[in-house]
């Protein structure tokens, strides 16, 4: 054993788990700076599996193990729910309070993971709000602990070190294997299922092992002195940087090899002292740094809508200001009580039950928030009431995130007067039909077929999708000659500097369009509604705030939309077919409409609430009633 090394891994491990913190907060922040800061998570996991083996070398038993765990982790955690719960309590809506009361559960009974793996779809609980999402990881590694931990014990007192070494290989290959077989064969993510991830912790587990052998002097004297794993480092990180986003999970791998690689050979020692006092700080609040990070943005961007530069800044120089606090204060008194892991255990079922009890009680709450919005149907406004089965397609099977809807005009199926169809956009825009059949009633005799993120005119978005598709056109295909309305371009924003994937996109959109123009249909194309809005900052938060103030900078529309836009007018003026732009009813010149007289016309910054479908019918009633055929 080379104990004569111990303190420069002690310094490589606090330096990558400082970098890995910082990535991952970069991501959650500035996202467009730190496109692959996520990648620091799987850093997370090495380090965690590099520590697990002195950790269970140092206890006598599991239980002694667990509750070593249950001290390092349960202090931070608890103040996280807690602190969380009662902010929520003063500024969130009911239904994002639910989700936070249910998240608040799902982390301390180290769930998370499944919780937000059940999570699909464009409309996920309150426009998407999860503000527990980061604990996830945590409860991945409390499980590793419960299972791994006690396997790994085992192994470390009942086999000698050798033996100990091949079982964790082949425990190593038996997860990886799966993982990688879930990515490429099945194109499933494993991303929250804990056996797929266990391969990450034992590479820490191999790494500890490597590096205290008789051999690890050798190998690291020839790694440091031809250079080799530093020119290794450096083609990793290149490799990832420009080639991150297509890898389909050999990112994560190549982020493990990484940090394994950065503990095992590269030296810190001489490092200047402030420099290693800046990343030692840094790790030593990384825990509590990385809990109470991603719940801030998610807040803040209830709060403001689209934050500032300043705005994030501020908020993660409070997360500092809080981890400092929690793990370099509190945490380190809590410890030393005695029986401390029980206590802490027992305050965590306490706290579970205070959470629950708000969670059933919460209809009764007179809560200030509710209270200030009540000239707000606050419940009605953010209800997503409009997501359906597509039980009529195909042979009855249902769909994952499907948006069909028949009109409530339409006496029988076989005879609509129209059919509308494309992706998420296909539902929302539904709402503005629904309001003119007041005035008209043949504006509700419809039938409508969506899918999110499929828009069934052209290729995207997967096996998923393909299935929905032929089923969607199959369907259609009963109805040649009926009026038909494409409400499909959300996946044109991303390709606007990719040329011949957007030819591609316009040839099967033409040859859609010109099949159906053959058999006697008319077609019409419809435009996304103004993009960029964000309805809950409408709410009025603080004592000190108002409700409204949150209509959509119309420069800000116009970055996201201008290209799709005129891509689709080209399209339209080329095949002789009507283009019906919403944003010529909701926006001026200055901005766009998303909240008037108490009304919100979002539920998140692409789809139309039920008001905001009653607003764009009333403004464009005229041009409806002049060109509907």
């Amino acid at each position: 054993m080379i104990t004569s090394q111990e303190p420069s891994f002690n310094n490589q491990v606090a330096a990558i788990r400082a970098a890995s913190v910082l990535a991952v907060l970069g991501y959650h922040f500035f996202p467009s700076y730190f496109p692959f800061g996520y990648l620091g998570v799987d850093c997370f996991f090495v380090i965690s599996g590099f520590l697990m083996i002195p950790l269970i070398n140092r206890n006598t038993s599991f239980v002694g193990f667990i509750n070593n765990r249950v001290k390092r982790l349960y202090p931070a955690l608890i103040m996280f729910v807690f602190l969380y719960v009662v902010l929520g309590y003063l500024f969130l809506l009911d239904d994002e309070y639910i989700v936070l009361l249910k998240s608040s559960i799902g982390s301390l009974w180290h769930v998370q993971n499944y919780l937000e793996s059940s999570r699909e779809g464009y409309f996920v609980d309150t426009n998407g709000f999860r503000p527990f999402l980061n604990a996830w990881s945590l409860a991945v590694e409390f499980q590793v602990y419960l299972i791994l931990g006690y396997v790994l014990l085992v192994l470390c007192r009942n086999q000698e070190l050798s033996h100990t070494v091949k079982s964790i290989l082949v425990l190593f290959l038996i997860s990886f294997i799966g993982y990688m077989v879930s990515i490429y064969s099945y194109k499933h993510d494993p991303f929250f299922i804990s056996p797929l991830r266990f391969w990450e912790f034992l590479v820490g587990s191999l790494l500890y092992y490597l590096m205290n052998s008789v051999y690890a002097a050798g190998v690291l004297g020839f790694l440091n002195k031809y250079k080799f794993s530093h020119t290794v480092l450096i083609i990793i990180s290149l490799f990832i940087y420009f080639n991150g986003g297509q890898l389909k999970g050999l990112s994560t791998v190549l982020s493990v090899l990484f940090c394994a690689l950065f503990i095992y050979s590269v030296d810190l020692s001489k490092l200047y002292r402030y420099v290693k006092k800046t990343y030692v700080y840094v790790c030593s609040i990384s825990y509590s740094t990385y809990l109470f990070h991603y719940p801030a943005i998610e807040f803040l961007e209830r709060f403001v809508g689209s934050p500032g530069v300043l705005d994030r800044v501020l908020v993660i120089c409070c997360v500092f200001f809080v981890s400092h606090v929690v793990d370099l204060w509190i945490t380190p008194k809590i410890i030393g009580v005695n029986q401390a892991g029980a206590k802490l255990f027992l305050g965590s079922c306490v706290l579970s039950a205070l959470v629950t009890l708000l969670y059933v009680n919460l209809d009764v709450l007179n809560r200030g928030i509710i209270t200030k919005n009540k000239v707000i149907n606050v419940s009605d406004s953010f209800e997503v009431n409009y997501k359906e089965q597509c039980d009529f397609l195909g042979k009855g099977g249902t769909y994952e995130d499907e948006r069909c809807r028949i009109g409530s005009g339409l006496k029988s199926r076989a005879e609509p007067h129209f059919i509308i169809l494309g992706d998420s956009l296909s539902n929302s825009i539904t709402t503005m039909f629904e309001s003119l059949a007041k005035t008209d009633y043949k504006f509700s005799e419809y039938i409508q077929v969506g899918k999110g993120s499929c828009p069934i005119v052209f290729d995207f978005g997967g096996e998923k999708c393909g299935k929905f598709k032929d089923d969607a056109v199959s369907f259609l295909n009963k109805y040649e000659g009926k009026l038909i309305i494409i409400t499909a371009q959300w996946p044109l924003y991303f390709y606007e500097n990719d040329m011949g994937t957007l030819n591609s996109r316009k040839q099967d959109l033409v040859k859609f369009i010109n099949k159906y123009k053959k058999s006697g249909s008319i077609i019409y194309l419809v435009h996304s509604v103004p993009l960029g809005a964000k309805p809950r900052s409408c709410i009025a938060r603080f004592p000190w705030s108002n409700l409204g103030g949150c209509e959509i900078p119309r420069e800000i529309f116009s970055e996201r939309g201008d290209f799709a836009y005129e891509f689709l007018e080209a399209i339209a003026k080329e095949n002789e077919v009507l283009i019906f732009d919403p944003a010529k009813y909701m926006c001026n010149t200055i901005e766009c409409a998303v909240f008037r007289d108490g009304e919100v016309f979002y539920l998140d910054d692409s789809h139309f609430s039920e008001s905001g479908g009653r607003y764009l019918a009333r403004k464009s009633m005229s041009w409806w009633r002049d060109n509907f055929k």
